[in-house]
């Protein structure tokens, strides 16, 4: 379970062990969270009809994947790519049997018949807020119900890094049970080439602050072979949310690749 890889949830799994939790269902148009523009687009609003090519629906994705056929791509130069930025990060990557689901999708690129579900986020330390970690559980679960709704086709959970992001104060801090932890170094180039080692303080306040919690050496651990032993933000990023959703067969691509 992802609560037990991961300390935010690790803490929500505590409320709940407490507790017996209530679920309440709200329509997010009942929230704040969205744009009315977003809201109608949700409902299917006719008023927004024209802003988009498909509606969103079953048959909308249908739809969708029939105009992706016509679209040329060269599939083997996008999975030989991928091969290599895991071999960047983890050697003998394809060998490892623990890897065999990402492996898998990869090479899954280069038939016609697969397609992706994609999610992008910047690459905020320790995974940043949780809706890092939503977006990527929501690609995951999608691509999984496309399968069962499309049987004659694959589809495979992507992970897009922002790594040629330049907004540094987005991404350099992390709220831990209300205390704020923040990276303190300069940064004037893209997030992805940053030193993660740079991160050997603010990662120290981590483990201080989570103490014995459940769980703890066993995040702790996954986060120094992630920000300590990699050569860059964009390496750390991929290796942390690899071993944290490698079960799914998330893959993760890095776009600023020269």
């Amino acid at each position: 379970m992802l609560q037990q890889s991961f300390f935010i949830l690790a803490n929500l799994r505590l409320h709940s062990q407490s507790r017996k939790m209530q679920i309440q269902h709200i329509l997010l148009a009942e929230t704040s969270f969205m744009h009315k523009l977003t809201n109608k687009y949700l409902q299917q609003d006719n008023s927004v009809a024209d802003l988009y090519k498909w509606p969103l629906s079953l048959e909308g994705i249908k739809q969708a994947i029939q105009s992706r056929n016509q679209f040329s791509v060269n599939r083997n130069l996008l999975a030989e790519t991928l091969q290599s930025q895991y071999n960047n990060v983890f050697d003998g990557f394809a060998q490892n049997t623990e890897n065999k689901l990402v492996a898998d999708n990869i090479s899954s690129l280069q038939q016609e018949n697969t397609f992706t579900v994609t999610t992008g986020h910047q690459l905020n330390i320790f995974t940043g807020p949780l809706y890092f970690i939503y977006k990527i559980v929501s690609a995951i679960k999608l691509a999984q119900q496309l399968k069962d709704k499309f049987p004659e086709n694959n589809f495979v959970p992507v992970y897009w890094m922002a790594s040629e992001d330049h907004d540094f104060e987005e991404i350099n801090h992390i709220y831990l049970w209300g205390k704020m932890l923040q990276w303190q170094t300069e940064s004037k180039t893209a997030v992805g080439y940053l030193n993660p080692k740079l991160l050997e303080n603010t990662l120290a306040e981590v483990e201080q602050i989570l103490g014995t919690r459940p769980n703890s050496s066993e995040i702790i651990s996954l986060f120094k072979n992630a920000y300590l032993k990699q050569e860059n933000l964009a390496q750390a990023t991929r290796f942390l949310v690899h071993n944290l959703f490698k079960a799914y067969g998330l893959i993760i691509i890095d776009a600023d690749n020269a």
